[in-house]
């Protein structure tokens, strides 16, 4: 299995649909050093802001509204738009955990 290794210098966009959590998890990026290049709230917004922006990594929630992560992600590697995407979630379920592409 191959590991995402992530340079200072990266550009990372961030995709959450709870203004807190997303506030939270750019503050710790941009405090760790890393570079923030946008934040989304919805699947349609980061998937233009990626068209945009092309980031080296997308940190993307799983559920949010218009366009959950799971099509949002597809959309993105279907377009080979950014090198690494990260899902993340707060639910435990099957259908949450095991995704296939």
């Amino acid at each position: 299995m191959m590991g995402v290794i992530i340079e200072m210098s990266s550009s990372i966009i961030v995709a959450e649909d709870e203004p807190i959590t997303r506030m939270d998890i750019c503050e710790m990026l941009t405090s760790a050093g890393y570079y923030v290049a946008g934040e989304a709230s919805n699947g349609l917004q980061v998937v233009e802001l990626c068209r945009r922006c092309k980031p080296d990594l997308v940190l993307m929630d799983i559920k949010m509204p218009k366009l959950d992560g799971i099509q949002a992600a597809k959309l993105l590697i279907k377009e080979n738009i950014v090198e690494s995407i990260i899902m993340l979630t707060a639910y435990s379920g099957k259908e949450c955990i095991i995704l296939k592409f």
